[in-house]
């Protein structure tokens, strides 16, 4: 799951957590957030 994180790969690792996509938006908008804050 590191690799997938460290790709960004946020559709693949909801997927693998939740058995779909299920609050695929907010984790992208979430993700987008924190590496802005990061930068």
């Amino acid at each position: 799951m590191n690799e997938l994180a460290d790709r960004d790969d946020v559709l693949t690792i909801t997927r693998r957590i939740n058995g779909g996509t299920n609050g695929l938006v907010e984790r992208k908008a979430n993700l987008a957030k924190i590496k802005s804050w990061m930068s």
